[in-house]
Parts: structure tokens; sequence; C-alpha cells
């Protein structure tokens, strides 16, 4: 802007001093030399009207260059080709073809970006890397469920949905075909196992049929039955064994009892507590702590879960479409039993960190086994109501392709986990009311009878809680904690209270990250109420996921976990996908969208900028499809040389947007500014700005040329390669292209001469525009000009001067 005209204004000087350019305004041979004129009295280095208006001139200037020249080539067979009507055809058809090319090659390009792709090749880590992404493709997953929004005591069948439909998903691992239990599916065994050591000890007689005492004189009652007792006259914050003991069961139908549900998530967390670790429920809240006592006291229910977490395990994970892959699929399922009313998400490595990143090249550099979770959003779902949904939800994302199961079954997971282990303390209490250790009525332990297990003691407890109310009666022996594969709903919370301090381990186990936690809780003497655990506001069940191995299995993973997740919160289940796959992988979902978006914005921007500046939009116009011609044809390329589509490549796809400018608006202001018909435009266009265009071409090209002796092969195949394109394409579109559409649907001159000619006619010399102006009475204007026009009229004057100094005479 500055220091450039300067050198050209010191040139101009020169060159009106009649220097050589040999030394640095160095002076001439002599004087004489200096002084020449020619036949018309105007100085040799000065061109007149005569020389710029004489037609062998300007044969000279356009014909006189050696044809291996640039100029030469331009003059004498470049522009005479363009204006040719075949190579006009040829060249829109080339344009065309490259176009479809270019949107072909988009669409079928690679996602990813793979670590061994940043390593220089031949090298031991990159070996390392591919052997790394063929044989280790192991991911943990886990998913969330949001408590807050879900009401997971009577949402368990949802839940369970959601659970078998994440393990649908094609990356989920399975054992036999089945999910891995998780801590639900847990405290549903463990209740069981309660309801029948309670039912084995009633039946014995060891417990009172009434209240689930243990009875004097009677066997001993087992621990389950005597914990089985406490759940199950604890409901809520209630306790209570009058019509309980024996006549309810925490698990009925596979459901959780929803009314005492918490309280069994109690028990469960603190008497089963490995379990609870196991499950990796993740509990948030956490349940109270409980201790089975001497005293009658309920068993707090835990507070209801905000989240909690099903685990899941993942295989094939191996590069970053398959990640992407995975996080579609599980997000799918996610939000579709999100839709169902069970608010989740899924969470893991996978889902939350992307390979271009430290911690993932570290995580990936060992496995690429990824695990995932499914997260219910408490919040919008109820979990003691949604069991089977969310059971269905969890085998719909176990059924995704990359799901991992150990012989066809997806690792057990909260939910499953507080089943089983409701299941199993029904079926201590029910041994010892059929031994008759427990009172049928109150669950008591009979006197003289053998003493009730624990566990059935537990199950009384978890069986006469239901919310915070406490009371046996009729329901010992008459309920079950878990009745068809269903968590009690009413006592779901209390139930996963119990689960939470009693099975501890197996919360932990199960990753269910419950939030909140349900409170603590501890078996004692009192009859108390197994205190409820608050609503879940989320909790996760974990997934592992395998054959993960380049970032299309991971796009292809995440659209079916997505599926899933989606079609089971329609149902009202509201969950989401979590995990490392989903969290940087899943960009990929969306790049070609946005990227689609960015050129179409900067596009627009050309357009808007050159329209101003050249107060021309249809020129605008036609700079803008120039440089989107030109993207897209370099996004073809692109994928015809196997550079991957990610973020870098993206960036350097909207660059190209502006870079292209550079090769198309000075050849359209040009062509703008020419004079005469079109071919007479063309040819004044192409002389004009072919030669710096080409120029610049080179010296963007040199620019670049130094990356091509890079040791890394992604240094040469994402910037050199690339760059070196999108300069070649844009020669060809700006050179070529161009110049053809501006011959056909050009826009029309900035100025029409009268005459139809082809050029401005030449200015009257300065010493007739002078006397002009002296007629006129108007100020010559010296001081307005610059120093070039002032010196050179100086010299005019000086030669008029002599010339009339004898008329003077």
């Amino acid at each position: 802007m500055f220091i450039f005209p300067a050198f050209i204004g010191l040139d101009l000087r020169r060159l009106r001093a009649g220097r050589r350019d040999l030394v640095y305004c160095g002076p001439g041979a002599n004087d004489a030399e200096k002084e020449e004129k020619n036949s018309d009295g105007i100085p040799s280095n000065v061109s007149s009207k005569a020389d710029l208006t004489n037609p062998a001139y300007l044969e000279a200037y356009t014909r006189d260059q050696p044809w291996y020249t640039v100029g030469g080539f331009l003059t004498n067979y470049y522009i005479p080709a363009l204006k040719n009507g075949f190579v006009k055809a040829l060249v829109l058809l080339m344009t065309i073809s490259g176009i479809a090319f270019g949107l072909y090659g988009m669409y079928t390009s690679t996602l990813g970006l793979e670590l061994a792709d940043v390593l220089p090749e031949n090298t031991p880590p990159a070996a390392f890397m591919r052997a790394r992404e063929k044989y280790f493709s192991f991911y943990p997953m886990f998913a969330v469920l949001r408590g807050k929004t879900i009401d997971i005591p009577n949402q368990q069948p949802l839940i369970e949905e959601y659970r078998e439909a994440l393990g649908d998903t094609k990356y989920m691992v399975k054992a036999n075909g089945k999910l891995q239990p998780y801590w639900m599916s847990m405290v549903r065994t463990w209740l069981e196992s309660l309801d029948n050591a309670l039912e084995k000890e009633l039946k014995a007689g060891n417990l009172d049929p009434v209240t689930g005492k243990p009875v004097k004189g009677k066997d001993k009652p087992s621990p389950e039955s005597l914990i089985a007792r406490r759940l199950v006259c604890s409901y809520g914050h209630n306790y209570n064994c009058t019509g309980r003991i024996g006549h309810i069961k925490m698990v009925e139908n596979g459901i959780i009892r929803p009314e005492s549900f918490y309280n069994y998530l109690t028990g469960w967390y603190n008497v089963d507590n490995m379990m609870y670790y196991v499950s990796q429920a993740s509990f948030q809240p956490t349940p109270p702590f409980w201790q089975m006592g001497p005293a009658e006291r309920v068993v707090p229910p835990a507070r209801p879960l905000l989240y909690s977490q099903i685990p899941f395990y993942q295989t094939n994970l191996t590069d970053t479409p398959a990640i992407v892959d995975m996080i579609e699929e599980v997000r799918s399922v996610c939000e579709q039993y999100t839709d169902k009313g069970l608010s989740n998400f899924p969470s893991g490595l996978q889902f939350t960190f992307w390979e271009q990143y430290l911690f993932l090249r570290a995580r990936e550099k060992y496995f690429s086994f990824y695990p995932m979770f499914a997260v219910l959003r408490g919040k919008t779902i109820d979990i003691p109501n949604q069991q089977p949904l969310i059971e269905e939800y969890r085998e719909a994302l176990g059924d995704t392709k990359y799901m991992v199961k150990a012989n066809g079954k997806l690792q057990p997971y909260w939910m499953s986990m507080v089943r089983t282990w409701l299941e199993s303390l029904d079926n201590a209490l029910e041994k010892e009311l059929k031994a008759g250790n427990l009172d049928p009525v109150t669950g008591k332990p009979v006197k003289g009878k053998d003493k009730p297990s624990p566990e059935s003691l537990i199950a009384r407890r978890l069986v006469c809680s239901y919310g915070h109310n406490y009371n046996c009666t009729g329901r010992i022996g008459h309920i079950k904690m878990v009745e068809n594969g269903i968590i009690r709903p009413e006592s779901f919370y209390n139930y996963l209270t119990g689960w939470y301090n009693v099975d501890n381990m197996m919360y932990y186990v199960s990753q269910a990250s419950f939030q909140p936690t349900p409170p603590f809780w501890q078996m004692g003497p009192a009859e108390r109420v197994v205190p409820p655990a608050r609503p879940l506001l989320y909790s996760q069940i974990p997934f592992y996921q395998t054959n993960l191995t380049d970032t299309p299995a991971i796009v292809d993973m995440i659209e079916e976990v997505r599926s899933v997740c989606e079609q089971y919160t329609d149902k009202g289940l509201s969950n989401f996908p979590s995990g490392l796959q989903f969290t940087f992988w899943e960009q990929y979902l969306f790049l070609r969208w946005n990227l689609f978006c960015a050129i179409c914005i900067i596009a627009f921007a050309v357009f808007a900028v050159i329209s101003i500046m050249m107060f021309n939009p249809w020129a605008a116009a036609m700079v803008m499809v120039i440089v989107v011609i030109v993207t897209i044809e370099l996004g073809g390329f692109m994928g015809l040389l196997g550079v991957k589509m990610n973020p870098i490549s993206a960036v350097t796809l909207i660059c190209a947007v502006g870079i292209g400018v550079e090769f198309t608006a000075h050849v359209v202001l040009a062509f703008l500014t020419s004079l005469g018909t079109v071919d007479d435009r063309l040819d004044s266009c192409l002389q004009h700005m072919f030669v710096p265009v080409f120029h610049g071409a080179i010296s963007t090209l040199l620019g670049i040329v130094m990356l091509v002796f890079s040791e890394f092969d992604f240094v040469i195949k994402y910037f050199f390669v690339v760059m070196t394109t999108l300069v070649v394409l844009a020669v060809f579109n700006g050179l070529c292209l161009l110049p053809v559409l501006l011959t056909l649907i050009g826009p029309e001159p900035e100025l029409v001469p009268l005459d139809g000619s082809s050029r401005l006619p030449a200015p009257p010399p300065l010493s007739e525009q002078y006397k002009k102006k002296a007629a006129m009475g108007i100020e010559s204007g010296l001081r307005h000009r610059k120093g070039a026009d002032v010196e050179m009229s100086a010299k005019k004057t000086r030669t008029d001067d002599d010339d009339q100094s004898p008329k003077k005479l």
C-alpha cells in the first residue's frame, strides 16, 4: 500500500529523466540522448497519441512475443482457443463433470482422523497403531438415567426395555446373547432372593406369618429372611408388617415394588454393597446408610435417584468411523426411550474424548474397547413404574451391532442387580416363613425356632417399607418385592435404599452413578421403615462395545444407539447415551452439514463484499459461483487422494473459498472495465490479467512447496497435496472456465464508447489543455497535479517557449 507505490513513483521519475535501469538512478550516456526528440518535438522516452493509436504499434505490442513465453502462448494460442466454440463446450463439459465428481467424492469421502494418520510412515509407532486398530477395539459405555424427569420405581419396565434396546445396538458386547447385569437387575435379583428366603422361613414356621418375627422354639431364621422381613415392612418412611409379611413380595413379575423401591434400594446398597460397585450404578444421590439391627425400624428409603447408570461393554471400536457409527446408534436408542419418558443419555470414554486429543491418544494406544452408558433422566420418567420400558430400552441398546455381550447377554446393570437382590431376599423371606422361623403376620422371628437368616430379616424390613410408611400387616408372606420381573413400584425407592446400603459393592459394580444417591440405612433392631431413596435424577446402564475400528464404524454405532435412545425417549423413557465415542466422534454426524453451512456463509460474504466493491452484483455472483465450484471440486479430489473428511480438511475446504477469490476477482474486474465486443473484452481481460494471476499461482506454490519435505505424511497429505490441488483447480477455473462463462453470461462493460470502438480516445497534449484552460480563465491547477505530471509539463513548457521566442523577437 505504501512502500511498493513509492518505488513505482521513483521509477517513473527515472523514466521521465531518461535514466537507464542499470545502476539505480545512475545517469545516462549523455545529455544529447536524454533530450533526443522525435519528429513531433516530443522526447523519445514519452509516448505520443500517434504512437498509442498507431495500428503498427498495437500489432507489435500484442504479437511481437516468442511462442515459448507465457505472453506468446497467451496471445498466439490460448486466447484464440477460448474463442473457439468447441473449446468452450469442452471446458463446460469438463466443469460439469468436475462438479459431479466433486459432489460424489464429498458424499463418499471417509470420515475421521486416525492417530496413525499423523504418525510418520514406516516407523514403529505407526506400525503399532495399525496393529492396535486392527486387534483392540473394546470400550465400556454407560447409559445414564436422569432421575429428575423419570419415575424410576414406576418405570422399571421402560428402563429394562431401554437397556435391552441399547444392548441390541451392533457394537455392544453380550455374553451368550445377554447383557451384563446392571444395578436394577441386581437389586431385583437380590430382592427376589430375599423374597424366597422370607417365604422359605415362613413356610418352615421360623417366622411369624403375621409379624414376620422369629418364632420361639423354631430354627433360627436365615439373615436373608430377616432382612427381607425388614424390607417388606418398609415402604417409604413407614414401617408396618401387618398384612405384608407373606402377602406381598418385593419383586412381582420382574418389577421391584414401586412403593418401597427406594427402601429396597437402601437395603441393597448397604447389604449387598459389593454388588453396587460391581453394577457401576454410580447413584446420585447415594442411598442412606442402613444396618440391620434389633430395632424394628423402617429401612430408610433412598432419595430418588437423580442419576444412575447402566453399564455396557463395546468392542470393535478401532477407529473414528466405527466410534461415530456406534455413537449414532446408541444416541438413537437413547433418544427413542427419552421420547418414551425415560430421560437418559449415554456416557463413556468414547462419548467424552476424541482421538485428536491427548487423552484419547493415550486411551487408544492400548485398546479400542469402549465403555458406554445409557443415562436415564429421572426428572421426566417414573423409574419404578417404567421398569419394563427400561429393560426394553436396555435390550434395544444391547442389540446394536457394536455392543459386547457375554454369551449373547448384556452384563447386568443396577436395576437387574437390585431385582436379583430383591428376588433373593424374597426367596429368603419365603423360606423362613415356610420354615416357621418368622411370624407369618408380623414377619418377626418366632421364639423357639431357628434364627432367621439375615437376608430374610432384611427382606422383612423391606417388605414392610413402602414410601415413608412402615407396616408389616398384610404384607409379610403376601407381597413380593419382585413380581414377574418387576420391582414393586410402591416400594421401589425403599428397596433401592436397601440394595444401595446392603449390597453396596454391587452398586459400584453396576456403574449406576445414581443422582442423588440413596440415603444411608443399616439394618437394626428398631422396627423402622427402610427410608426410600430420593427419585433418581440420573442413573446409568453400562454397556461395552467392540468392533469400533474406525470413524465410519463409530459413526454407524452412534446412529444406531441414538436411534434406540430416541425411540425410547418417545416412549416416555428420557435417556441419552454417554461415553467417549459420543463426545469426540459425534461431531462427525453433523460435520458435512456444518461444512455446507460454513461454505454457504462465506460464499455469501464474498458475494456481498465484491458487490459493494464493484457495484455490480452480477459480476460478484460470477465470482461466488467460481469459488464454490473450486471448493466442490477440491472436496472430490480430496476423497480421490485419500484425504479423510475431518475438522482439519473441513477448515481447508472453507479456506478454499477465500483463496479462490484471488484467481477470479481480478479477471472479472478486468473484463468489467474492458471495452468493445465480447471477444475484444476477453482478449483485453486475459492480456491484462493472465500473467499476473499465473504468477500469483506460482508464488503460492513456492510458498507451500517446502511442506513436501516434511517427515510426516500427515503434513504432506493434508496440507501440501490439498493446497497444491486447490491452486491447480483455482487456476483452471479462474483462467479457463471463468473466461468462457464471461463470454456467455458476463456482465456489461462499465463504459461503452459512443463510436463503438474498443478503446477510449487519448487525451489531448497537456499544452493544449493548458491553453484551453487559460482561454477560459481557469487556473492551471499545477498545485493539484502529481509530481510526474509536473515534470512532464515543465519540459513541454520549455519546448513551447523555445518555439515562441522568435515570434517575440
